[in-house]
């Protein structure tokens, strides 16, 4: 659908980016080894497609839409999408719910 012009799966998909890469940056830089990094990566991306499940149900037919190039539906999901994200940096940043610490 990119390569096609449709400006919503564009936007829809740099979500997708976005929202990923924000926690995984921030497991990045607060993680304690890579078990750790492993399980917040597997947990954010179980919550993005969590997220992806309920914005579908507020906004039905919601990956249709955005096929049919319907901007505000793609805005919308590009929304959700970075607003857990940042919230998922926010709590695997904290100390004190990550897995493994040192000492």
């Amino acid at each position: 659908l990119i390569r096609a012009g449709n400006p919503s799966a564009a936007l829809a998909f740099g979500g997708v980016v976005v929202g990923l890469a924000i926690p995984l940056g921030a497991c990045l830089a607060h993680s304690f080894g890579l078990i750790d990094l492993t399980i917040w990566a597997v947990v954010t991306l179980l919550l993005q497609l969590l997220a992806f499940r309920f914005a579908d149900i507020f906004l039905r037919g919601l990956p249709r839409r955005i096929a049919e190039g319907d901007v505000a539906a793609a805005i919308y999901l590009m929304s959700v999408k970075i607003a857990l994200a940042l919230i998922i940096a926010g709590a695997v940043s904290d100390p004190n719910v990550m897995l493994f610490r040192s000492g």
